[in-house]
């Protein structure tokens, strides 16, 4: 131990992190509405959860576009052309959207970087599938997310103070 070193407390550690995690957590009152997805992804910096209205059963927040997207691939309704849209789509994301790794926060919320631009393209495309087949999208624009506990080039998961029903 140096002469300006302390030693490390795990309990201070933890009881810090939850107090500039509460600092730093989305007001709800301040949180942004869901809005209709525009026709082409957003040109400004900012932050974006698109999900569709339906409610995840066991987070009790919206279902996330690639749920809806995986659900979507399993009716059995769907031609020959959507399904090799879809998995056209789903694939590319398989091969380029990174997978964290490392990382165990369950109550994180996936958020998009709007200036991962081929990602945003690709999930414009994702969502315009969705919406053609009665999967209606929407989506929050975030400045500010709040608590970041991944990040990388396309996207950030935060740790959200928000309701379940305002993410």
């Amino acid at each position: 131990m140096g002469y300006f070193k302390r030693r490390r407390d795990r309990g201070r550690s933890r009881a810090l992190i939850r107090r500039l995690a509460h600092e730093s957590a989305l007001d709800p009152d301040s949180l942004p509405t869901w809005e209709v997805v525009p026709s082409a992804p957003p040109t400004k910096r900012c932050y974006l959860r698109i999900a569709c209205a339906e409610i995840h059963e066991y987070s009790g927040r919206r279902v996330g576009i690639f749920a809806a997207a995986a659900e979507l691939e399993e009716n059995d309704e769907l031609d020959a052309d959507t399904r090799a849209a879809l998995d056209d789509v789903l694939d590319w994301f398989n091969e380029h959207l990174p997978v964290p790794t490392g990382f165990d926060v369950p109550a994180a919320v996936f958020l998009f970087k709007s200036s991962a631009g081929t990602v945003m393209s690709r999930i414009w495309e994702l969502v315009h599938l969705l919406d053609e087949h009665g999967v209606p999208c929407e989506m929050q624009v975030f400045r500010d997310p709040g608590l970041i506990v991944y990040q990388d080039w396309s996207q950030v998961a935060v740790v959200p103070s928000a309701g379940p029903s305002d993410l």
